[in-house]
C-alpha cells in the first residue's frame, strides 16, 4: 500500500512539474525571408506580383502574371550577406507588429509583405503599403530590397515590380 501511494504521489508530482513549465520562447533565428510586391490594378499580361525568397544559400525572385509564364531569377547568397540580413532582424519587434499596417494596395498603391520563417517552425508576416518604411523592420527591408534589385538586373527588359 505504501509503495503504491509513493508511486502515485511521484507520478502526480512529475505531471504537475511538467504542467507548470512555461513554453520555451519562440526562436529568434530565421531560416528564410520572403518579400512579396503586388499591385492589384494591373493588365493581365503584365507581371504584377513578384516574390523574393532568401535562404542561407540562395535568393530566388519569381515574377508572376495572370497570362504569362512565371519569370524566375536566382543567385547565390554570400555567407556575409546572409549574416548581415539575419543581423538586421529584430524578431521581437517583428512579432510586435500588427499583421497589416496602413492600407496596402489601396488606390493601387501596391502592397509589400515580409515573411520570416524561424527555426522552430512558425513564421511571422506583416503586410504594408508598397515602399514604406515600417519601424522595426526597416533594416531587414532595406536588405531585402537591395537583394531584389540585384536580381531584377538579371530580368533584362521585363517590366515587373
Amino acid at each position: 500500500m505504501r509503495t503504491t501511494c509513493a508511486v502515485l504521489l511521484t507520478a502526480v508530482a512529475l505531471l504537475a512539474t511538467a504542467a507548470c513549465r512555461s513554453p520555451s520562447a519562440p526562436s529568434a533565428e530565421p531560416v528564410s525571408f520572403g518579400s512579396t510586391l503586388s499591385f492589384g490594378l494591373c493588365p493581365p499580361q503584365s507581371y504584377c506580383t513578384s516574390r523574393l525568397d532568401v535562404s542561407a544559400g540562395e535568393a530566388v525572385l519569381t515574377y508572376q502574371s495572370r497570362l504569362q509564364p512565371p519569370l524566375i531569377r536566382r543567385r547565390a547568397i554570400d555567407p556575409v550577406e546572409w549574416r548581415r540580413l539575419v543581423a538586421a532582424l529584430d524578431a521581437a519587434r517583428l512579432r510586435a507588429l500588427p499583421s497589416v499596417i496602413g492600407c496596402p494596395d489601396c488606390a493601387d498603391g501596391g502592397a509589400e509583405t515580409l515573411t520570416v520563417v524561424f527555426t522552430d517552425g512558425p513564421s511571422e508576416t506583416v503586410t504594408f503599403e508598397y515602399n514604406q518604411q515600417v519601424p522595426g523592420i526597416e533594416l531587414v527591408m532595406d536588405q531585402m530590397r537591395a537583394i531584389r534589385l540585384s536580381l531584377r538586373g538579371l530580368c533584362g527588359d521585363c517590366t515587373a515590380p
